[in-house]
This record gives structure tokens, sequence and C-alpha cells, in this order.
């Protein structure tokens, strides 16, 4: 691609975004076919490819929006950035979880993030 990809999402139009991600997918299934299906390459861009992607007449062709699930693989650079939707609150990037003791007269410990 010849445009920066941290501008890729502010400047481009849908068309032009839509036509990147489609070059993106048949990349991606070329990728699959020579990497080991053991290898956890494979297995990370697999996943993407499933959830974004459908294949028509052999060639890779962007979902629906609808149909991709908020948990949906969106970076296989960073697996552990998704979407969330908890108690009507959503989120994008990281969520974390903090698990924290309590117990009165004795201070607070985190036990697990």
């Amino acid at each position: 691609m010849k445009e920066d990809s941290s501008k890729t999402v502010y400047r481009s139009d849908s068309e032009s975004l839509q036509s990147n991600l489609a070059i993106i997918g048949n990349f991606i299934m070329e990728m699959l076919a020579v990497f080991p299906e053991t290898s956890p390459e494979h297995n990370i861009l697999q996943r993407l490819f499933d959830e974004q992607y459908v294949v028509k007449d052999g060639k890779a062709v962007l979902r629906d929006k609808k149909e991709v699930k908020a948990d949906s693989l969106q970076n296989p650079n960073d697996p552990d950035a998704t979407y969330r939707a908890k108690n009507d609150q959503k989120v994008q990037g990281y969520a974390t979880n903090i698990t924290e003791t309590v117990e009165e007269g004795k201070p607070s410990i985190i036990t697990s993030v």
C-alpha cells in the first residue's frame, strides 16, 4: 500500500477503504497457503480471515459488518485489542479486569490483573 497506515481511517473514503481491505484479504489468503498450518502465524491469520472475510469466486470479500461479531479479531499484530460490550459500556482496544481483596481493617490488595 502506498498510503501511511496511520492515515487510512481518517482520510480514506468508504470505497477506497473497502478496496484496500479486499486487497489485504487476498494477500492474507496467499499467506495462509504459505504458512504451515501448525504455526501461530497461520492460526492468527486464519482466525482473522474467517472472522472478517468470505471467499466468493476464489477471491476474498469483506464480510458485511453486521456479520462480524463484536469479539472478532481486529488486528493480527495485537490479538488482545478487541471490541467488547459489557453492562451497556462499549470498549475498543484493551479492557482490563482487576480483582481486589477487601477485608475490614486490612489494606486492600490487588490479586489479579
